[in-house]
């Protein structure tokens, strides 16, 4: 793969009227765009994530100010929220593991070909300041499955790898769902994490 670079631009002094949003050392209120030979130019903004909404949405407080949703690319976690299926098992688990990885926490989101789902939210691969990759993290640790929508593919195979290993050490939800059968319907058997 070809080398990266990163060009960050700040916001012209223009401070978003979300109070989360302020510049700072852990915030510093810019946009990069990545970009390597032969590829997309990836554009990344810097945001807070001010709301979590499930193991696999989140919402942030934009550099415009605006309030926005933000729909992890390639992962899927239980629902907690849908309206004919409510709270499935182990939503709650992946909505709590995500709050604790990425609330009020500011996050880089790289996007990949399509930047919308059919419901308006963003789609994005997020990675904390400190590098974790949170789409990744998800999955590793048994929280979230590989969901691959095409064209957004950029990840699939670490998505597929980090699952097939979290399911042979039987990590979170994807350690269980194959135990699942054995249980009566209702009951559900403890996470190993």
């Amino acid at each position: 793969m070809g080398q990266w670079t990163a060009l960050d631009h700040w916001s012209n002094g223009l401070m978003p009227q979300c109070s989360a949003n302020k510049k700072s050392p852990g915030n510093p209120g810019l946009f990069s765009l990545l970009v390597t030979p032969g590829r997309p130019v990836i554009c990344c903004t810097f945001e807070v994530v001010v709301r979590v909404v499930d193991g696999d949405t989140i919402q942030v407080c934009c550099v415009f100010g605006d309030r926005v949703k933000v729909r992890y690319i390639g992962v899927d976690t239980p629902e907690t929220h849908h309206p004919m299926r409510g709270v499935e098992p182990y939503g709650m688990e992946a909505a709590e593991a995500n709050r604790k990885l990425v609330d009020g926490k500011t996050v880089r989101l790289e996007f990949d070909v399509e930047q919308l789902d059919k419901y308006g939210r963003t789609l994005a691969y997020v990675y904390l300041e400190d590098g974790t990759f949170v789409n990744a993290w998800m999955v590793e640790n048994g929280y979230a499955m590989v969901m691959t929508i095409p064209p957004n593919v950029r990840n699939q195979d670490v998505f597929l790898k980090l699952q097939r290993e979290a399911r042979e050490a039987s990590h979170g939800l994807v350690g269980v769902r194959g135990r699942m059968n054995k249980h009566a319907r209702g009951t559900h058997p403890p996470a190993s994490r």
